[in-house]
């Protein structure tokens, strides 16, 4: 084998490219193909405050399971992650920090599929404890979960936020939402319509949602 430096230096390097290296199974030399290797750094190198699980259909490490094959990212308000992401991470704690705030899901073969996510409740699951249920609520995206795909998780927005439901009319909503600031509040009436209504901040954490007559609906505080 001639030496690495007389080598043609290549100025057009595409995805298609291979280099050599030896693999780990066998200790063999072999060409590697810098798109499979651009897919292994995508699914082993993260950036803080980003994990990457893989959409299983059994529940094991490194999984994002509780979907079905091709459900769209609209269609889904809950599933379960484990607490050990794919590079081998334990992540328990930080799981933690996605409650109540907005997330991205991003297929990592296809960045134009994904979904956005405020993030509800996460809660251990009960039949096994290595395990977290998230429930949410849509805000956007595109296309679908595919089977066996890596998918990297990840805080779309800092900023919190809260949804509050009103089933019952009533003239006074009280609205106990925890974000720790006076949020901005919208609300759609249970017809569709936007509702009007004057907003009393009780402190950083709660508040009083004031209308002329009795309605019924939701809002979302942000």
């Amino acid at each position: 084998m001639a030496r690495i430096s007389t080598y043609v230096l290549d100025t057009n390097v595409t995805k298609d490219d291979k280099v050599i290296g030896t693999d780990s199974a066998g200790s063999i030399t072999k060409n590697f193909s810098l798109t499979d290797i651009s897919a292994i750094a995508n699914q082993e190198i993260t950036v803080a405050g980003q994990l990457v699980y893989q959409f299983r259909s059994n529940v094991s490490e490194g999984s994002l399971t509780g979907l079905s094959d091709g459900d769209g990212f609209s269609s889904v308000s809950s599933f379960r992650l484990s607490e050990v992401d794919i590079p081998g991470h334990n992540v328990e704690n930080f799981l933690q920090e996605y409650k109540k705030k907005r997330v991205l899901i991003v297929d990592i073969s296809n960045k134009n599929k994904y979904g956005i996510y405020d993030v509800l409740s996460i809660q251990e699951d009960q039949n096994n404890s290595n395990y977290y249920i998230f429930t949410f609520d849509y805000h956007g995206g595109n296309g679908s979960f595919v089977l066996e795909n890596y998918y990297i998780f990840s805080l779309y927005s800092q900023d919190a936020t809260y949804k509050h439901s009103q089933p019952n009319v009533s003239s006074t909503w009280d609205v106990i939402h925890n974000l720790n600031k006076f949020p901005s509040v919208s609300v759609t009436l249970s017809t569709g319509k936007q509702g009007y209504a004057d907003v009393t901040y009780t402190n950083k954490n709660s508040l009083t949602i004031n209308f002329s007559a009795p309605k019924s609906g939701s809002a979302f505080l942000n």
